[in-house]
């Protein structure tokens, strides 16, 4: 089974996705969420993640630079 993040700054949308995809249709069983950058490598750091959507805009940090600091880690 897979393990899904979502970023984004803005809760609507990531509401929006988490309830909208059939994530079991992906064999997705665990979908994480993250407000921020900063969120986002916390969950990073204590759980499996096998892929991420997130937004490239967000205040404090954006989607290319978390896309980098995930390769990195």
């Amino acid at each position: 089974m897979l393990h899904a993040l979502l970023v984004d700054d803005e809760q609507v949308v990531v509401n929006a996705m988490k309830r909208r995809i059939q994530w079991d249709k992906y064999s997705v069983d665990q979908v994480f969420t993250a407000g921020s950058m900063e969120q986002a490598q916390d969950i990073f750091q204590s759980e499996k993640i096998d892929f991420m959507l997130s937004d490239v805009e967000m205040p404090q940090g954006n989607g290319i630079e978390l896309f980098e600091w995930v390769k990195m880690h």
